[in-house]
């Protein structure tokens, strides 16, 4: 019979990322992280992350400990499916922005180079600023492109219609953020806040 596979130093290598992210979560590491699948009744979780626990204490602890304790390539999976999933959670929108001026247009601007600079960038959609620099609305490049087209002089504010902003909070998670064709980050995730940028 094969002597199991020893796994004892990836397994501690994994944990010790795994109570950074739930350190920066906010938790006691895996003991607060257990409380809190106890708290939510996901016994079989509490269960697993007390093991790991367990585990990494009699591994990092007792001499010799590597002889002691079997193959843990099931161990591994689960603390690599723990990482992913609180590599997410603390996954903000602010780290995924395409930060570009040209995504928010003033109404004052002419169409014509609303739809040059569009066109360069490959943009569809494009938000709108009113005078106090909240987005008012989104537009496409079409309708920018029928406003340019009857005249070089034409500015935003003559689009007859815009569509409603969806915006984002900086600090949502990024697999919480809203969909659409463009999605603002505003400072306080409603239209009226600072432009930070769109979501990638």
């Amino acid at each position: 019979m094969a002597k199991p596979e020893n796994t004892i130093q990836e397994f501690l290598e994994k944990y010790r990322k795994a109570e950074m992210l739930l350190s920066q979560l906010g938790l006691d590491g895996f003991r607060g992280a257990e409380e809190e699948c106890t708290r939510q009744g996901m016994r079989e979780d509490a269960d697993r992350l007390r093991m790991c626990r367990m585990m990494r204490n009699f591994a990092s602890h007792v001499p010799d400990a590597e002889e002691f304790l079997e193959d843990g390539r099931c161990r591994l999976r689960y603390l690599d499916r723990l990482l992913s999933q609180l590599s997410l959670r603390i996954d903000p929108v602010s780290k995924h922005l395409d930060r570009s001026k040209e995504n928010l247009w003033s109404q004052s601007a002419k169409a014509w180079d609303v739809m040059a600079s569009m066109a360069a960038r490959r943009r569809q959609w494009i938000g709108v600023a009113g005078n106090t620099g909240s987005i008012i609305g989104v537009t496409t490049i079409y309708d920018v492109s029928g406003l340019a087209m009857g005249s070089k002089t034409s500015k935003l504010d003559k689009l007859a219609k815009l569509s409603k902003p969806v915006c984002v909070a900086p600090d949502v998670l990024y697999t919480e953020a809203p969909e659409g064709d463009i999605v603002f980050c505003t400072t306080d995730g409603t239209p009226e806040g600072k432009y930070m940028g769109i979501l990638k």
